[in-house]
Order: C-alpha cells, then structure tokens, then sequence
C-alpha cells in the first residue's frame, strides 16, 4: 500500500513512523491544550471559535516555521558528486553519443542548508538579547488574538503565546530534522539508482549497437573473403581453393552469401554438364556444393544435394555410387516433389540412369533381378507422372536399353496421353 510515495508495508516506512509517532502524540497533546484554553470564552461561542482559530492558525505557522528549521538542518549531504563511471564489458570506457548528455546530483539545496545553519546558528549565538527583544515584540502582537487583553488577563495570553509558540516551533523542527534523515536520503538514492540505471540501459544499448555493427563488419568481410575463393574455385585459370580452406569459408558466410554461391555453381553446371569439352569446368562445381552441404549440416537443405549428385553423375569419370547416394539424400530431404515442383522428379530420372549403369546384368546386357528392376522402375514412374520422363529422353538413352533388356516396351511406361502429347 503506498502513502504520499511510501510503502506502507517497507521497514523504512515502520522506522520512520516510531521516530515521529511520539511527535505526532505532542502535537495532538498541544491541540487539545489550544481547545481548552478556548473554552474559558464558552459563554461567548463565536469567541471560543475566534480564539481557537487564531491559535491553531499561529500554531501552524510556527510549526511549519520549526519544520522548515529541521530540514535546512537535516538534509542528507551527497557523498560524491558524479555517478560511478560506467564501464563496457571489457573495462573500458564506455561513451554515449554525442547527442546524450549526463547530469549529476543538483547539491545547490545542500550548500544553501549549509549557509544557513552556520548564519542562524551564528546570528544566534551573537545576537541573543536581539533574539528575545523580537520573540517579546512577536509574542504582545500575537496576544490579543489569544483573547481580551484585560489586566486580569494579559499575563496569560502572552504566556500561552511565548508557550505555544516554542511548543510548536520545537515541534516542527523535529519533525522536519527526521523527516529530512529518515526519508530524503532514500529518496536521494532512488533517484540516483534511477539516473543509474538509465544511464546503463543506454550504455547497454550502445554496446549492443556497436556489437551488432561489429557483427555485420565481420560478416562483410567473410562474406567478400568466400566470394573471392568462390570466385577462384568457378575460374579454371586458378588453381583449385584447398576443400578445407572452402569448407571454412562458406561455412563462416552468411545466408545470402550461401544462395548466392548455390545459385552461381547451379548456373555454371547446368550450363556446361552436357557439353565434353567443358567438363572440368564443371567439375569444378563439385567442391562448392560439398562444402555447402557441410555448412548446413544442422538443416540440411535438399538442392545442394541434388546438385552434387547431378555433378558427380555427369563427370568425365562418372562417380556412379557417391552420385546415387546424393540423389537419394536429395529426394529423402525433399519428400513429396508436388510440394517442390515437378522438376525437382529429375533426381529421380538421374538416380535411375545411376542405378541402370552400376548394374552388372545390365553391363553384361542381361535382365536385371527382381529387386533392382522395381526399384529402377518405381523411380521411373515418379518421372512419368511429374511429366518429366518423354518419348524423345527415352530414345537411344540407357533408359531405352534396359527397357529392352527387361521386356518393358515404352508403351507399358509411358501412358497414353504422355504419349501423345510427346507426339504432339
């Protein structure tokens, strides 16, 4: 529960109240000396009202007077001007921008107090009989309101007045002293926690700034140092990048870098696999998507793999089985190639030719056995359905041969309409 910015439940709260608790039954004491001193007019209602205002006016104004006194008195005084100096992570300095801009602890209330004790505690000791020729001169003033100022009478309106004018002054002034001790200080230091963590959150944020433009500096420069052994591996005037210092480098590159990459060794394969002469130009491919399928181990993504195995497959020294392998990773990550597209069925088409030409009874030009045969043949019907096995890709192929050998005419393979569309 909070009360006039204190917690009513804290520790803090519960000191500060038995420090004024006592106080606070004085003052109430003293209100209840000023309403029986009001009732000696009660034959005269509107003089009891009258003269109990009048008190309870200059009661307050004294103790405000005493409150004021105790907390020039009792102001908490700053230990150190500035906050502590905030320091980065690695213990250096950390500098905000240019645009921000650190205040320290106002502590103008604090030399002002400090002024001013020293004057009233000075004056005061020089200028007693001064003092008390004013608190007379204060107290015949104040009197007449505290009453009829007959003869009978005088002596104890001024008495009452000098009384109530020290009883709440001495009031106030304690009050105000341990109010300034027991509250302001928290205060002080909530407010300067406050300011403290501003300032570190915008340190943080700074730090966090920097980090991140660190980050993306580093990963520029990783990115442009892959380019250029990318760039080197494509070009057949160099010489062939180490598979480790490849491996490392698209491994360290970012996302977009390795799309790139893909999307340039893709290009060139798909160009020149076809072509004898271009070849090798072709082969240098290979190590790129090997060390891009390493780089994404963790998420394996099923191009790469697909373009490996296309690579190794059209070689001038076809790798047959690393290439079978890869097309079937490729699938598997794939899954359903109507999800993908009917051209990724192509690994497929090339997986069957791998297992068509690593055949033995087909190398031997005989039937293969029952298992090998409804595996080349289930890879085969996937291509007819997505489109992507024709009449004209069957003719004269490897595909037309085992046909034959295995007593499979095209016209088994292919439905009728693929058939006369190819015709078509």
């Amino acid at each position: 529960m909070q009360l006039l910015g204190l917690d009513l439940s804290s520790r803090q709260t519960k000191e500060i109240w038995r420090a004024t608790f006592p106080f606070l039954v004085v003052l109430t004491a003293g209100i209840v000396f000023i309403l029986l001193y009001s009732l000696q007019f009660f034959d005269r209602p509107q003089m009891v009202l009258s003269v109990f205002g009048v008190i309870m006016t200059a009661s307050g104004a004294f103790l405000l007077s005493g409150v004021f006194l105790g907390f020039l008195f009792g102001i908490p005084r700053t230990i150190g001007d500035t906050l502590p100096e905030a320091k980065n992570t690695n213990g250096t300095n950390s500098q905000l921008d240019d645009s921000d801009t650190n205040y320290l602890p106002n502590t103008n209330l604090e030399q002002i107090s400090d002024w001013l004790t020293k004057i009233l505690v000075g004056v005061g000791l020089t200028q007693v009989s001064g003092i008390t020729s004013a608190i007379d001169r204060l107290v015949v003033k104040l009197a007449p309101g505290f009453g009829d100022l007959t003869n009978e009478s005088y002596a104890i309106n001024t008495g009452f007045t000098l009384v109530v004018l020290i009883y709440f002054s001495f009031c106030g002034f304690f009050l105000g002293f341990l109010w300034a001790r027991l509250y302001l200080p928290s205060r002080f230091r909530a407010a300067d926690l406050q300011q403290l963590e501003e300032v570190t959150t915008k340190l943080k944020d700074v730090e966090g700034k920097a980090e991140k433009a660190n980050q993306i500096e580093n990963q520029f420069q990783c990115d442009s140092e892959v380019q250029i052994l990318v760039n080197r591996q494509l070009n057949s005037r160099f010489p062939e990048v180490p598979s480790e210092q490849l491996d490392k480098a698209i491994k360290a590159a970012s996302d977009a870098m390795k799309s790139s990459i893909f999307f340039e060794a893709e290009r060139i394969r798909s160009e020149n696999w076809d072509n004898p002469a271009r070849k090798t130009k072709m082969e240098r491919t290979i190590p790129i998507f090997r060390s891009l399928i390493k780089s994404t181990e963790q998420q394996p993504y099923y191009p790469y793999y697909g373009e490996l195995g296309f690579a190794l497959k059209d070689k001038q020294e076809p790798e047959w089985k690393e290439a079978e392998t890869f097309l079937s990773q490729a699938i598997e990550l794939r899954g359903d190639w109507q999800e993908h597209g009917a051209w990724t069925t192509y690994y497929e088409f090339n997986l069957a030719v791998c297992k068509i030409l690593q055949d033995s009874a087909f190398n031997n030009k005989q039937p293969s056995n029952p298992t090998t045969r409804e595996a080349i043949l289930q890879n085969l019907f996937t291509t007819v359905e997505s489109g992507v096995l024709t009449r004209e890709k069957i003719k004269n192929s490897s595909i037309d041969k085992w046909l034959s050998l295995n007593d499979i005419s095209i016209e088994e393979l292919l439905p009728s309409e693929t058939i006369n569309s190819a015709n078509s």
